[in-house]
């Protein structure tokens, strides 16, 4: 298991890094910035190599569905099978989406109802009834990232 720390130093730079032996990478690191201290410090422990490698945003290339980025990764084994969505045009962010689990839709998380109306999560749910399969194996690393990518099926319009 491989732990993923972001570190965020004053000047907002971000750094991502998976390593064996976090406490000497953070000196290394604190000291080539000529830092004191983080600012602030996340460690998350439960993704392994393969979670943080095998993650995919689609697009309206993909779905058929405009405007809309949709996250489908693995799934740790404690949430149940899911996708994210993002509450931004064209974009996805962590900190700006909400989670639909599957099968049964149910939503967690804030949505934006100015950008995410009923049409656009109708289809949303529809592009996920057409790709349950795919998108269940994929969750359950049965399939690479490029097999998904290779095998999800658009929504007409």
């Amino acid at each position: 298991m491989l732990s993923l720390i972001v570190l965020t130093y004053p000047t907002q730079e971000r750094l991502r890094c998976l390593w064996r032996n976090s406490t000497s990478f953070i000196k290394e690191q604190l000291k080539i910035r000529k830092m004191k201290k983080i600012f602030e410090y996340k460690k998350f422990n439960d993704l392994s190599e393969q979670e943080l490698l095998e993650m995919a945003n689609v697009t309206y290339k993909t779905t058929g569905i405009e405007n809309v980025v949709l996250w489908i990764g693995p799934n740790p084994k404690y949430h149940g099978k899911r996708i994210k969505i993002s509450n931004l045009p064209n974009k996805f962010t962590g900190t700006n989406c909400f989670t639909l689990t599957i099968p049964d839709f149910e939503i967690i998380g804030n949505i934006d109802e100015t950008f995410i109306t009923t049409k656009i999560l109708n289809k949303i749910k529809e592009f996920v009834n057409i790709n349950y399969k795919i998108i269940s194996d994929y969750s359950d690393y049965l399939i690479s990232t490029e097999e998904l990518l290779e095998n999800l099926k658009k929504i007409e319009n």
